[in-house]
């Protein structure tokens, strides 16, 4: 009878130190893994064997940070199938610094962990073998950086929502379907890729920043969902025409469109009512014919845009606090400002522009505003919208620099 018992009890032990037999928390109905399955502990594998050594151990879940690859220079890692036990990772999943490594085949189990980086894989074309992963707990940031044979995002299809996704210097990353189910990610970061347009995006409902910097094949925003209030948004570089995609935009915090050098048109922003700050510089826009609908702006900068020629979209602009006009060589009329009523400073210069026309509505929000304005021949004698404002006791104070002296005295 002793000895009965005493198998008993060895037996119930056994199965407490088995991976196969996990408790289930009867509140929450949570799996709670018990050892050898959970190491507790941040686990670095460096090189092919350690890997191998990790698999022999028949872990299946660690509880910390999981580093694939060197902190310092390069791994010899080629092979991560011995690690297709593994199912969860309370901490980082980084995968990094392996050249040799053409797939992630190994980690197709993983259903959950923290936050997710791959970085600095040069052979990896596919993140196919994180198909598994279908949540992100804790920071739920994302990062996929420098692997410069990644052509798709292809793995991460089953991901709905993410803090902060950056997608960065993945020179051969020519599509993002693969994130078609995302329908929520705080901050959007896409940075020298290849690819030709948002299309993967559609699904999206929640975004609070998006920054697209030197995709240098991105055509199109179109695929990106019906957002239509966003903190940032900055697009520079890429072989963007226009701006369609963008045609659900309302509001926005920041908006920067600068060193876009092939933008002819802002086509898409039709809806775009407001923006706090507002830069749109070093494109080859002609006019600013789409921001027909925009009314208020706190702080708005337009400058070195060689080819514009009129602020023709800007008709109905009739708020702003800070409007800076400078180094547009080709801009002649400024006569679209004639809506604007409402300014607290105002700096207006261009060697091609002929006449002040469109500055003679002002009216400063609060007790005084000010009007600087630097004088060019090209102005001739069209200047006396401003002349109005030449009195001391004027709530507009105007500052004009290299005028000709008297310039003023002929307006009526």
């Amino acid at each position: 009878m002793k000895k009965s018992i005493f198998i008993l009890l060895f037996v119930m032990v056994g199965l407490q130190f088995s991976c196969s037999n996990d408790n289930e928390d009867p509140l929450t109905h949570t799996i709670i893994i018990q050892p050898p399955c959970l190491v507790s502990t941040s686990i670095v594998l460096a090189t092919q064997a350690q890997v191998d050594a990790f698999t022999a151990s028949g872990y299946c879940s660690v509880n910390g940070d999981l580093t694939i690859g060197s902190p310092n220079g390069t791994s010899d890692i080629t092979n991560l199938s011995g690690l297709n036990r593994l199912t969860t990772i309370s901490g980082f999943l980084l995968i990094r610094n392996n050249p040799n490594l053409p797939s992630l085949e190994g980690l197709q189990n993983i259903v959950e962990v923290s936050t997710l980086a791959v970085m600095n894989n040069d052979q990896l074309s596919t993140l196919n073998g994180l198909r598994g992963l279908d949540r992100l707990t804790g920071e739920k940031n994302v990062a996929i950086t420098d692997n410069l044979a990644l052509q798709s995002l292809q793995g991460l299809e089953n991901l709905t929502a993410i803090s902060g996704l950056s997608l960065q210097q993945n020179l051969s990353l020519s599509s993002i379907v693969a994130l078609h189910n995302l329908t929520s990610v705080n901050n959007l970061s896409i940075r020298s890729t290849s690819i030709l347009s948002l299309a993967g995006l559609e699904n999206l409902q929640v975004l609070h920043s998006l920054s697209l910097y030197n995709n240098t094949n991105l055509y199109s925003l179109t695929g990106l969902g019906p957002i239509t209030n966003l903190n940032a948004l900055s697009i520079s570089g890429g072989v963007l025409n226009s701006l369609e995609g963008l045609e659900t935009l309302q509001s926005v915090y920041s908006l920067e469109i600068s060193s876009n050098n092939t933008l002819t048109s802002l086509h898409g922003l039709e809806n775009l009512s407001h923006a706090d700050i507002f830069k749109i510089k070093m494109t080859s826009l002609s006019s600013l014919n789409g921001l027909e609908n925009l009314a208020v702006v706190f702080d708005f900068e337009i400058s070195d845009n060689q080819n514009l020629h009129s602020l023709s979209g800007l008709q109905n602009l009739h708020a702003v606090t800070n409007l800076v006009v400078k180094q547009n060589p080709t801009l002649a009329s400024i006569s679209n400002l004639s809506g604007l009523t409402e300014f607290a400073n105002m700096y207006i210069s261009g060697q091609s522009i002929t006449s002040l026309d469109g500055l003679q509505n002002l009216h400063p929000i609060g007790h005084n505003g000010g009007l600087t304005i630097t004088y060019s021949s090209s102005m001739h004698n069209d200047v006396c919208a401003v002349s109005p404002y030449r009195n001391a006791n004027d709530t507009v104070i105007l500052y004009l620099y290299n005028w000709p002296q008297g310039l003023l005295d002929n307006c009526i």
